[in-house]
């Protein structure tokens, strides 16, 4: 019997403490991969495809490369652009669903208003798919811990997740 896995990779847009004037929306995104599809003869190529292209060991992060911020501000939209192409031939081709969770903070008084409202998006964005859950034997959730009241809510829910009778 396999042991099927779902990994969920979560990443925000957007600062809890900044005002709706100046950053109306907070967004939270959830990859969902199950792991029974094997990804890495697409990451090999991806590898090799940008290996061809001048770049290694590349981090990729849509913004950056798109407003030419931080290790991509030096280099040309061209090559700006070669890098987001293959990037997007790459999610094209493997399989994940993927769920955005937005806060428009002008409804939001709070960095604490924003977190429960994104809790009550996550906990209804799980309800509907219980039955998908239910069919992974384990959920194992990453986040690279930017902001800790995010770490907080992804800790405290996925543990309750994890308790609940299927």
């Amino acid at each position: 019997m396999s042991n099927r896995r779902l990994s969920i990779f979560v990443d925000e847009s957007g600062i809890l403490t900044e005002p709706a004037a100046r950053s109306r929306f907070y967004i939270l995104t959830l990859l969902c991969h199950d792991q029974s599809f094997d990804v890495n003869a697409f990451a090999e190529a991806l590898d090799s495809d940008m290996a061809s292209i001048g770049i290694a060991n590349l981090c990729f992060h849509a913004g950056p490369v798109i407003q030419a911020n931080d290790q991509f501000e030096f280099l040309t939209w061209d090559l700006r652009r070669k890098i987001f192409t293959r990037m997007l031939g790459f999610a094209r081709r493997i399989e994940f669903r993927y769920h955005c969770i937005v806060v428009d903070k002008k409804y939001a008084n709070s960095p604490e208003q924003v977190v429960s409202r994104l809790y009550g998006q996550l906990d209804a964005f799980v309800s509907v798919r219980k039955d998908m859950f239910a069919t992974f034997d384990s959920v194992k959730v990453y986040y690279d811990c930017g902001q800790k009241p995010i770490t907080n809510l992804l800790h405290d829910f996925f543990r309750w997740l994890e308790s609940c009778p299927s």
